[in-house]
């Protein structure tokens, strides 16, 4: 318990240093000012606030609690887009709408893909397809870090020193955060390790952290859940005498409510999977949203 304790004040401490971190003098970009960057997650803003410090603007497109895989570009989006230097996304097939929004906004506008680099799993279904949800696994997260950190050195590169200091207390903070989780896990007992959840968001943290996940949905929420994709869920719940279900804070609950009714489950709480929560609530950030997470998990499941 100490040990958590200690760590879990070095993360908070290490996120408070890092939001009082100026990029680089805290000046304007050679009386440019600002440098205009968007980014299409609320992960993906976070992760450049973050590193971008006081030298970067970051318009996010999607609002907490949104869901990338269904959302629809509104006017304003384009307009954002038009005015950015440089661009931020997902990759990996999250945003099927990005590409559309960038042309149709017109311009020369540097585009980031942030999970250049990372290992992606596939999706259990279709080979083809990747598991675009590597947020979850935070030592992926601390490579796409590395990347958003060299794409705004080559957009700004008066501000590199800035950006590269911002980025090492940033990955300080999230190795941090990744021993957190690896230490509190340990509570759930390796038989008790099933994660039900409302869509297939969470297979990278049950690959890094040792949990078997079971979604009703498959990768992306735009495909409909079928009869048989609960009864599926239903039958395993039963057997394995899973005791809590998770749903999510960008997904319709109603899927495993209805587990919950078949099977005399308790819906264990509303974990982030493809947004963070408000700014001003705890889970508003990504180290946040990943914290909350594996509290409510343990808390759920030990």
């Amino acid at each position: 318990m100490k040990t958590l304790l200690r760590t879990a004040l070095a993360i908070a401490l290490a996120g408070a240093l890092l939001a009082c971190e100026p990029a680089a003098d805290d000046a304007a970009r050679a009386g440019q000012g600002p440098l205009r960057a968007v980014a299409t997650t609320t992960m993906i803003a976070d992760l450049v606030r973050q590193i971008g410090g006081h030298r970067v603007v970051v318009k996010g497109i999607m609002a907490p609690g949104g869901d990338p895989h269904v959302y629809k570009p509104v006017p304003e989006d384009a307009q954002a887009v038009a005015k950015a230097q440089i661009v931020f996304i997902n990759g990996l097939k999250l945003e099927h709408w990005i590409e559309d929004l960038i042309h149709n906004a017109g311009g020369e506008h540097p585009v980031v893909t942030v999970t250049d680099g990372v290992k992606a799993r596939k999706s259990p279904f279709d080979a083809s397809v990747p598991d675009p949800h590597f947020w979850f696994d935070v030592a992926r997260f601390r490579l796409a870090a590395g990347n958003v950190a060299k794409a705004l050195a080559a957009a700004d590169p008066a501000g590199a020193d800035g950006y590269a200091a911002n980025a090492r207390l940033y990955d300080q903070q999230l190795a941090l955060l990744d021993g957190w989780v690896r230490e509190r896990v340990k509570a759930v007992p390796p038989a008790r390790r099933k994660l039900v959840t409302s869509h297939d968001a969470f297979a990278y943290f049950g690959e890094a952290y040792g949990f078997e996940v079971v979604p009703v949905q498959g990768i992306s929420t735009d495909a409909e859940a079928s009869t048989q994709d609960v009864a599926r869920v239903v039958e395993l719940v039963r057997k394995t005498g899973v005791k809590r279900l998770f749903v999510e804070t960008s997904v319709n609950p109603k899927l495993i409510e209805q587990v919950a009714r078949e099977t005399g489950t308790t819906v264990g709480g509303a974990l982030y999977s493809d947004s963070t929560g408000a700014l001003d609530t705890p889970g508003g950030s990504y180290v946040g949203m990943v914290r909350d997470n594996a509290a409510l998990i343990v808390e759920g499941l030990k």
